[in-house]
Protein backbone atom coordinates (compact mmCIF):
# COMPACT_ATOMS: atom_id res chain seq x y z
CA UNK A 1 0.00 0.00 0.00
CA UNK A 2 1.31 3.32 -1.01
CA UNK A 3 0.27 6.85 -0.55
CA UNK A 4 1.39 10.69 -0.02
CA UNK A 5 2.75 12.26 2.92
CA UNK A 6 1.45 15.75 3.47
CA UNK A 7 3.00 18.26 5.42
CA UNK A 8 0.81 21.32 5.07
CA UNK A 9 -0.84 23.80 1.87
CA UNK A 10 1.58 23.90 -0.91
CA UNK A 11 4.11 21.44 0.94
CA UNK A 12 4.11 18.12 -0.77
CA UNK A 13 5.31 15.18 1.35
CA UNK A 14 6.89 11.93 -0.24
CA UNK A 15 5.47 8.95 -1.24
CA UNK A 16 5.45 6.13 1.58
CA UNK A 17 4.95 2.62 0.94
CA UNK A 18 3.95 -0.55 3.66
CA UNK A 19 3.58 -3.67 3.35
CA UNK A 20 0.37 -5.79 4.84
CA UNK A 21 -0.28 -9.39 5.88
CA UNK A 22 -2.10 -10.87 2.80
CA UNK A 23 -3.95 -12.95 5.48
CA UNK A 24 -5.32 -10.63 8.20
CA UNK A 25 -4.59 -7.67 6.58
CA UNK A 26 -2.52 -6.14 9.34
CA UNK A 27 -0.10 -2.98 8.67
CA UNK A 28 3.61 -4.65 8.66
CA UNK A 29 6.28 -2.84 10.67
CA UNK A 30 9.89 -2.21 10.60
CA UNK A 31 12.78 -3.08 8.17
CA UNK A 32 12.13 -4.53 5.03
CA UNK A 33 8.00 -3.53 5.09
CA UNK A 34 8.16 0.15 5.02
CA UNK A 35 9.82 2.42 2.33
CA UNK A 36 9.73 6.36 1.45
CA UNK A 37 11.12 8.94 -0.84
CA UNK A 38 11.22 11.79 -3.31
CA UNK A 39 10.22 14.19 -0.84
CA UNK A 40 9.07 17.50 -3.06
CA UNK A 41 9.69 15.61 -5.95
CA UNK A 42 6.36 13.16 -6.21
CA UNK A 43 2.72 13.61 -4.91
CA UNK A 44 0.89 10.33 -5.25
CA UNK A 45 1.91 7.10 -4.46
CA UNK A 46 -1.23 5.42 -6.45
CA UNK A 47 -2.45 3.31 -8.21
CA UNK A 48 -0.22 -0.20 -8.90
CA UNK A 49 -0.20 -0.82 -13.01
CA UNK A 50 0.49 -4.98 -13.82
CA UNK A 51 3.76 -6.05 -12.53
CA UNK A 52 3.45 -3.61 -9.48
CA UNK A 53 4.88 -0.81 -10.96
CA UNK A 54 3.54 2.68 -9.20
CA UNK A 55 2.58 6.04 -10.99
CA UNK A 56 2.25 9.24 -9.30
CA UNK A 57 2.10 13.06 -10.48
CA UNK A 58 6.35 14.55 -10.25
CA UNK A 59 6.00 18.04 -9.16
CA UNK A 60 9.21 20.96 -9.56
CA UNK A 61 9.81 23.84 -7.39
CA UNK A 62 8.41 27.52 -8.07
CA UNK A 63 9.27 29.17 -5.05
CA UNK A 64 8.10 30.19 -1.79
CA UNK A 65 7.04 26.57 -1.08
CA UNK A 66 5.06 26.26 -3.87
CA UNK A 67 4.90 23.46 -6.39
CA UNK A 68 3.59 22.40 -9.79
CA UNK A 69 2.72 19.24 -11.41
CA UNK A 70 4.75 18.59 -14.30
CA UNK A 71 4.14 15.12 -15.45
CA UNK A 72 3.89 11.02 -14.84
CA UNK A 73 6.27 8.75 -13.44
CA UNK A 74 6.26 5.39 -13.28
CA UNK A 75 8.23 4.08 -9.77
CA UNK A 76 9.21 0.56 -9.00
CA UNK A 77 8.47 -0.06 -5.20
CA UNK A 78 10.95 -2.52 -3.59
CA UNK A 79 11.63 -3.36 0.30
CA UNK A 80 14.27 -1.14 0.25
CA UNK A 81 13.47 1.40 -2.09
CA UNK A 82 11.65 3.54 -4.56
CA UNK A 83 13.02 4.29 -7.92
CA UNK A 84 11.78 6.30 -10.51
CA UNK A 85 12.32 3.89 -14.08
CA UNK A 86 9.75 6.78 -16.56
CA UNK A 87 8.75 10.00 -16.24
CA UNK A 88 5.94 11.02 -18.84
CA UNK A 89 6.30 15.17 -18.54
CA UNK A 90 3.02 17.23 -19.82
CA UNK A 91 0.32 15.08 -18.76
CA UNK A 92 -0.63 15.26 -15.07
CA UNK A 93 -3.20 15.23 -12.65
CA UNK A 94 -5.86 12.11 -10.92
CA UNK A 95 -4.89 8.80 -12.34
CA UNK A 96 -6.90 5.38 -12.42
CA UNK A 97 -6.07 2.50 -13.44
CA UNK A 98 -8.00 -0.65 -14.63
CA UNK A 99 -8.27 -3.99 -12.97
CA UNK A 100 -5.65 -5.37 -15.34
CA UNK A 101 -3.23 -2.73 -14.72
CA UNK A 102 -3.32 -2.33 -18.54
CA UNK A 103 -4.86 0.85 -19.24
CA UNK A 104 -4.50 4.23 -17.49
CA UNK A 105 -6.75 7.22 -17.42
CA UNK A 106 -5.05 10.93 -16.38
CA UNK A 107 -7.72 13.49 -15.79
CA UNK A 108 -6.50 17.07 -16.04
CA UNK A 109 -7.19 20.36 -14.91
CA UNK A 110 -7.20 21.57 -18.88
CA UNK A 111 -10.55 19.43 -19.17
CA UNK A 112 -9.02 16.47 -20.97
CA UNK A 113 -8.54 12.66 -19.97
CA UNK A 114 -5.88 10.77 -21.66
CA UNK A 115 -6.06 7.01 -22.50
CA UNK A 116 -2.83 5.11 -22.24
CA UNK A 117 -1.85 2.05 -22.34
CA UNK A 118 0.75 0.74 -19.85
CA UNK A 119 3.22 -2.04 -20.69
CA UNK A 120 5.07 -3.74 -17.80
CA UNK A 121 8.36 -4.61 -20.35
CA UNK A 122 9.83 -1.26 -19.90
CA UNK A 123 7.20 0.12 -17.88
CA UNK A 124 6.08 2.40 -20.52
CA UNK A 125 3.08 4.26 -21.09
CA UNK A 126 1.55 4.64 -24.65
CA UNK A 127 -1.14 7.38 -25.23
CA UNK A 128 -4.13 6.10 -26.85
CA UNK A 129 -6.44 8.87 -26.86
CA UNK A 130 -7.48 12.27 -25.60
CA UNK A 131 -10.80 13.85 -24.81
CA UNK A 132 -12.06 17.23 -24.16
CA UNK A 133 -14.09 17.29 -21.17
CA UNK A 134 -17.36 19.85 -21.14
CA UNK A 135 -17.07 20.22 -17.42
CA UNK A 136 -14.02 20.09 -14.81
CA UNK A 137 -13.05 16.88 -13.99
CA UNK A 138 -13.53 15.84 -10.00
CA UNK A 139 -12.67 12.00 -10.21
CA UNK A 140 -12.83 8.84 -12.34
CA UNK A 141 -12.63 4.98 -11.84
CA UNK A 142 -12.98 2.24 -14.38
CA UNK A 143 -15.57 -0.41 -14.50
CA UNK A 144 -14.83 -3.87 -12.66
CA UNK A 145 -14.39 -5.10 -16.52
CA UNK A 146 -12.34 -2.10 -17.94
CA UNK A 147 -14.72 -1.77 -20.71
CA UNK A 148 -16.00 1.51 -19.20
CA UNK A 149 -14.52 4.79 -17.84
CA UNK A 150 -16.74 7.20 -15.35
CA UNK A 151 -15.22 10.51 -15.08
CA UNK A 152 -17.32 12.82 -12.48
CA UNK A 153 -17.22 16.19 -13.24
CA UNK A 154 -18.01 19.52 -10.52
CA UNK A 155 -21.09 20.31 -11.99
CA UNK A 156 -23.09 17.30 -10.25
CA UNK A 157 -22.93 14.94 -13.42
CA UNK A 158 -20.67 12.15 -14.76
CA UNK A 159 -20.06 10.88 -17.95
CA UNK A 160 -19.45 7.67 -18.86
CA UNK A 161 -17.12 6.35 -22.27
CA UNK A 162 -16.88 3.14 -23.68
CA UNK A 163 -12.71 2.19 -23.81
CA UNK A 164 -11.41 0.32 -26.30
CA UNK A 165 -7.85 -0.12 -28.27
CA UNK A 166 -9.23 2.54 -30.44
CA UNK A 167 -9.82 5.46 -27.74
CA UNK A 168 -13.07 6.28 -25.95
CA UNK A 169 -16.03 7.01 -26.81
CA UNK A 170 -19.04 8.51 -24.62
CA UNK A 171 -21.94 6.68 -24.24
CA UNK A 172 -25.21 7.57 -25.29
CA UNK A 173 -27.13 9.49 -21.93
CA UNK A 174 -23.76 10.94 -20.96
CA UNK A 175 -23.24 13.50 -18.56
CA UNK A 176 -25.41 11.97 -16.64
CA UNK A 177 -27.36 14.41 -13.60
CA UNK A 178 -26.61 13.08 -9.85
CA UNK A 179 -27.42 14.35 -6.22
CA UNK A 180 -25.49 17.38 -5.37
CA UNK A 181 -22.44 17.41 -2.99
CA UNK A 182 -18.66 16.12 -2.95
CA UNK A 183 -18.21 12.81 -4.59
CA UNK A 184 -16.01 10.99 -6.84
CA UNK A 185 -16.91 8.42 -9.29
CA UNK A 186 -16.50 4.90 -7.62
CA UNK A 187 -16.80 1.83 -9.03
CA UNK A 188 -17.02 -1.02 -6.26
CA UNK A 189 -16.08 -4.39 -7.57
CA UNK A 190 -17.17 -8.01 -6.13
CA UNK A 191 -14.77 -10.66 -5.99
CA UNK A 192 -14.96 -12.33 -9.19
CA UNK A 193 -16.87 -9.76 -11.24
Amino acid sequence: MCGAGFAGPGVPGDISCTRRDPTTGAILTGPGNQVSGYAGTANGGGPFTASGYLLANTLSFISDNSYRLTGIGVFQVTSTRIQQVNDYPGVHGEIAVDRTGTHVAVSSDDLTVTLFSFNPTGATLTQIAQTTLNQAPAGMSFSCDGNYLAVAHTDNAVSVYSVSASGLQEINGSPMPIAKGPFHAVVACSPGH
